[in-house]
C-alpha cells in the first residue's frame, strides 16, 4: 500500500499507517524520562545530573530538532523533503540506544545518551510529516488514533518494562535484565517505523513550496522565520498545551519510587491504569475536535487541568498522611496527566497545524 501526502482526503487506513510510528517515538519519550533515569541512578544519586543528562534532548531540540524541521520545509529529494531526516534519525537513533544499557562508567553512559538523543532529535518532522497525510477534516479523528497508539505503548512501557526493570534471565545462554530489554524494544519499534514509514509512505511535492539546493538553504533566515510576528501567537498556544500532559517529567519515576516509597512495579500499575481510563476518554476527544471550536476547547482545557495540578499539589502537601499519598491517590497522578491531558490532547493539537501553511509546518 502506496500513502500520499497532500490529498484532500484520505482513507482511514493511510491514516493509520502514518500514525504507527508514533508508538516508536511515544516510546522513546518514556525511555528518556523514565529509563534514561533509572539507569543514571545506578551511576548517580545527584538530582543536577540526571537532570542535565535526561534534559538534554530538549536541549539538542533547539539546535537540532529547529535545525532538521527549518531544512525539511525547504528542500526536495527524491525521497522527499520529511523522509530522509525520519530514516536516519530512526536507524540511528534505533542502533545507538542498545549501547546504553552496557555502558560500564557514568562518563559512558551520559556519552551514549547524548548520541542516542541527539539523533532522536531528528525526528522532529513526524508530526508535521502525519499532518501532511492527513487532511484538516480527519485530524481530530485521527489524533484520537494517535492517543490510542501511544496508550498502547504506554501499556507495554509501564506494565511490562518498567515493571520488570530489574529482573534478571538468561536468554541463549545471556544474562539478561529487564533494562536490557527495554532499550532493545525501543530499538526494535524505531527500525521498524523505519520500515513503514520508508516503504509505504511517498511524500508529493506541494505546488507552492519553496525549494532551494542545499548550499543555498538560506539559514540567514533562519530566526526571522521563527520568531516572525505571525507566529509569536502560536508560541503561546503550545506553551499552553504542554500544561495538559506535563508533570514532574523525569523526577516523576523518582518521587513515586524513592520519595513516595512505591516499588517500580506499583509504578507501572498506577500508570497502567490510568491509561486505560485514556483509552476510553480519547476517542470522545477527537470527536469533540472534528465538532466544536478548538480554540475554544483549548482554553477551557487549560483552565481544567490547571485546577486540577493546583488542587492535586495541595492535597498531597496538607492532606494525605505524611506528603504521601495513598496508592488510589498516587493513581490520580497518572490519570490527570494522561486521561484528561491525552483527551485535551486530541482536541487541540491539530489547532496548530490548523493556522499553519504545510510549508511552514
Amino acid at each position: 500500500m502506496t500513502v500520499l501526502t497532500q490529498q484532500p482526503r484520505v482513507p482511514w487506513s493511510w491514516v493509520f499507517i502514518a500514525l504507527l510510528p508514533w508508538t516508536a517515538n511515544q516510546m522513546t519519550q518514556y525511555v528518556n524520562v523514565v529509563g534514561l533515569t533509572f539507569t543514571l541512578k545506578k551511576f548517580t544519586d545527584d538530582p543536577v545530573v540526571i537532570s542535565l543528562v535526561t534534559g538534554s534532548q530538549q536541549a539538542l531540540a533547539l539546535v537540532i530538532g529547529a535545525m532538521v524541521s527549518f531544512t525539511s520545509d525547504r528542500i526536495w529529494t527524491r525521497w522527499g523533503r520529511r523522509k530522509p531526516f525520519l530514516v536516519t534519525g530512526w536507524v540511528l537513533s534505533g542502533l545507538f540506544v542498545l549501547l546504553v544499557p552496557f555502558a560500564p562508567s557514568l562518563s559512558a553512559v551520559i556519552a551514549c545518551i547524548l548520541i542516542y538523543v541527539a539523533f532522536v532529535d531528528m525526528n522532529g518532522p513526524y508530526e508535521v510529516a502525519t499532518m501532511e497525510v492527513i487532511p484538516p477534516p480527519q485530524r481530530g479523528r485521527a489524533g484520537a488514533i494517535t492517543q490510542i497508539l501511544k496508550m498502547c505503548t504506554n501499556l507495554l512501557f509501564f506494565s511490562v518494562l518498567v515493571a520488570h526493570f530489574d529482573s534478571r534471565f538468561t536468554l541463549f545462554g545471556l544474562a539478561l535484565t529487564g533494562e536490557h530489554v527495554m532499550y532493545a524494544t525501543v530499538s526494535a519499534m524505531l527500525l521498524s517505523s523505519t520500515l513503514v514509514y520508508g516503504t509505504c509512505v511517498r511524500e508529493v511535492r506541494p505546488p507552492n513550496a519553496e525549494i532551494y539546493p542545499w548550499r543555498q538553504l538560506p539559514v540567514r533566515k533562519f530566526f526571522k522565520e521563527v520568531f516572525s510576528p505571525d507566529v509569536m501567537p502560536l508560541y503561546g498556544v503550545m506553551f499552553a498545551m504542554q500544561t495538559f500532559w506535563v508533570s514532574t517529567m523525569q523526577f516523576e519515576a523518582l518521587l513515586v519510587t524513592e520519595q513516595w516509597g512505591y516499588s517500580k512495579s506499583d509504578y507501572g500499575l498506577i500508570m497502567s491504569i490510568s491509561t486505560i481510563a485514556a483509552v476510553v476518554l480519547v476517542p470522545i476527544g477527537g470527536w469533540f475536535s472534528d465538532r466544536r471550536d478548538r480554540l475554544q476547547l483549548t482554553k477551557r482545557g487549560l483552565i481544567l487541568v490547571v485546577g486540577l495540578k493546583v488542587a492535586y499539589y495541595l492535597y498531597c502537601e496538607y492532606l494525605a498522611p505524611g506528603a504521601i499519598p495513598p496508592f488510589a491517590g498516587a493513581l490520580m497522578l497518572g490519570f490527570f496527566k494522561l486521561a484528561i491531558g491525552g483527551f485535551l490532547a486530541v482536541g487541540c493539537v491539530p489547532l496548530i497545524f490548523d493556522l499553519l501553511d504545510t510549508n511552514r509546518f
